[in-house]
């Protein structure tokens, strides 16, 4: 794993709380942010997940993204929208 790997690894372990929260700030923030679409709940949970999970694949070893290691994180649609009601609701466009 590079040296630029290993660095980003150790700035999601040390401010994780503060990296997801200045995120989600600015995604909040976002002209494209839809309320009516997602709460703020779910894109906190989403955001925090996504984030923890590639600090997990930067300290897999390896930084090739089509490795066992980073399914999760390259794979993150399947994640990010399971089947419910609010899957539907982000999915929908207007006519």
């Amino acid at each position: 794993m590079s040296d630029r790997s290993n660095v980003l690894r150790e700035t999601i372990e040390k401010d994780e709380a503060g990296i997801v929260q200045r995120w989600l700030d600015k995604q909040l923030a976002a002209a494209s942010f839809r309320s009516d679409r997602i709460s703020k709940t779910e894109l906190s949970e989403h955001s925090r997940r996504f984030l923890n999970l590639l600090r997990q694949a930067l300290g897999s070893g390896t930084s090739d993204i089509q490795s066992p290691a980073w399914a999760n994180v390259c794979g993150c649609r399947k994640w990010m929208a399971p089947p419910g009601p609010s899957t539907i609701t982000m999915r929908w466009m207007p006519p």
